[in-house]
């Protein structure tokens, strides 16, 4: 039960970090998060399995229509602003926001 726990918390972590970077938690991204944090990519796979144990904190959308799973938080976060498109014509950030991010 301990591990689990921890590996909740490590879970909750990686989707809330998606969220501050305004990155629809799906799938793909959470596991990628996970990886980073140390898991292994077999680790990472029960991340679904994780977050149906917490219905109180996690809401799981099954992949559909072409949109991949998604792992979403139950509540939203008050200081959330939204997702950022990153299909949108010109992408969603300025040419300036790259380059002052590529220079530091």
């Amino acid at each position: 039960p301990l591990e689990v726990a921890r590996r909740q918390a490590t879970l909750l972590s990686c989707v809330e970090k998606l969220y501050r970077d305004r990155v629809e938690p799906s799938l793909a991204a959470i596991q990628h998060c996970l990886c980073a944090c140390g898991w292994s990519f077999e680790e990472a796979q029960a991340a679904p399995l994780l977050s149906a144990r917490q219905p109180d904190v996690f809401h799981l959308i099954a992949p559909a229509y072409g949109e991949p799973c998604r792992i979403l938080l139950k509540s939203t976060p008050c200081w959330f602003s939204g997702w950022v498109d990153m299909a949108a014509p010109g992408g969603p950030f300025l040419c300036e926001e790259w380059e002052a991010g590529r220079a530091s």
